[in-house]
């Protein structure tokens, strides 16, 4: 069996190399010659990227051209700055303490009144929270929105900063009051 692998192109069609045709100079001199040769010979000053480290390869050129650093230093960055951004995923979260996560209930009886005004495209409402002691007046916030949902919110605001300016005691969602610092 023969060892050479079989050409699927006929023999027939396959031309014959040629020798390389040798070319001399004209018009250089020698000396000239073998300036250009020592030139192509002598090691050039290699292009460094701005990590400090030569560029190796074209993506390296491209980036010692932009003062950029190597494509190695570059990765080794990412890798720091991927497991740093683990490392902060994995760290867990300080819990803040219940009554400050929930935002407790509007007092027993406050009452929500809102009304579309078409001439003013808003909605104009108030919120009335009642007096919790008989001898207390209640009190009314009044406000205006674009939105019905947004009016609701900055009302409820509204009352809960005047609830924190008056130090008044907050009832959360079960019923029992609680101080708020």
């Amino acid at each position: 069996m023969d060892s050479k692998p079989k050409s699927r192109i006929p023999p027939s069609k396959v031309e014959k190399a040629k020798p390389p045709a040798t070319v001399t100079p004209a018009k250089e001199t020698v000396p000239a010659i073998v300036a250009s040769a020592a030139k192509a010979a002598a090691p050039a000053e290699p292009l460094l990227c701005s990590c400090g480290h030569p560029a190796a390869s074209k993506g390296d050129v491209k980036a010692a051209a932009r003062g950029d650093a190597c494509g190695k230093c570059r990765l080794a960055a990412e890798q720091v700055k991927q497991a740093e951004q683990r490392a902060k995923r994995a760290q867990p979260k300080p819990k803040q303490p219940a009554w400050v996560r929930i935002v407790p209930r509007l007092p027993d009886g406050a009452e929500f009144q809102v009304r579309w005004h078409e001439q003013e495209k808003l909605w104009k409402g108030s919120l009335l929270v009642p007096a919790r002691t008989p001898d207390a007046e209640g009190i009314e916030f009044h406000g205006e929105e674009n939105a019905v949902f947004r009016l609701l919110i900055q009302l409820d605001r509204r009352f809960r900063e005047w609830e924190q300016e008056q130090g008044r005691k907050q009832t959360d969602g079960n019923g029992s009051e609680k101080e708020q610092p």
